[in-house]
């Protein structure tokens, strides 16, 4: 009698073992599932962040700054911290004539260092840039620009801020051009 009971425990207990292990299983999958879709979500705005990125900077640069801003490519990477443009340019205010072009763009910034207000460029590099400055009197063709940032611009000091720091380690340009024009 003894022996029947241990084995209907026994029988109960691998019962309940099976039954744990495949419910540890489906568990195991409904992780590994959930975990795919939010793998896959990332990779999906990791993919499309560059373009929106793009779009929205373009739809609100002229709000922004007052010019009109258009780009061939955009690239942002928020693994590496770099930030790509190509053909970048800057309109006049009458939007027809470009005020500064530049073929290729590139930033790589240190992402983790900027938590504790520690701004380190590994890299800037310009290819191309080139700016049209015109002079009217004592008027220049960027006076605009300039009022549109910084309009409305407060600084505030206070005692107890710790100061920001800022690091470049590496900066080129290639093939920079200046465009000067007095018009009287």
């Amino acid at each position: 009698f003894l022996s029947r009971i241990t084995c209907a425990i026994l029988i109960l207990f691998l019962a309940g073992f099976l039954i744990s292990i495949r419910f540890l299983l489906l568990l195991l999958l409904l992780i590994l599932f959930l975990s795919g879709i939010a793998g896959a979500i990332l990779v999906l705005f990791l993919l499309l962040l560059s373009p929106l990125a793009k779009w929205y900077i373009e739809k609100n640069s002229e709000e922004w700054t007052g010019r009109k801003i258009v780009m061939e490519k955009l690239g942002l990477n928020l693994l590496t911290g770099s930030i790509s443009i190509e053909q970048l340019r800057i309109f006049e205010r009458d939007k027809t004539e470009v005020f500064f072009s530049m073929q290729e763009f590139y930033l790589n910034l240190e992402l983790w260092k900027a938590i504790n207000k520690q701004y380190e460029i590994i890299e800037l590099t310009m290819k191309g840039p080139a700016v049209s400055i015109i002079q009217e009197g004592d008027s220049f063709n960027f006076d605009d620009l300039v009022a549109h940032l910084t309009k409305g611009d407060t600084v505030s000091t206070s005692a107890e801020s710790e100061p920001v720091k800022y690091q470049v380690k590496n900066i080129t340009i290639n093939s920079g051009a200046i465009r000067y024009a007095n018009r009287g």
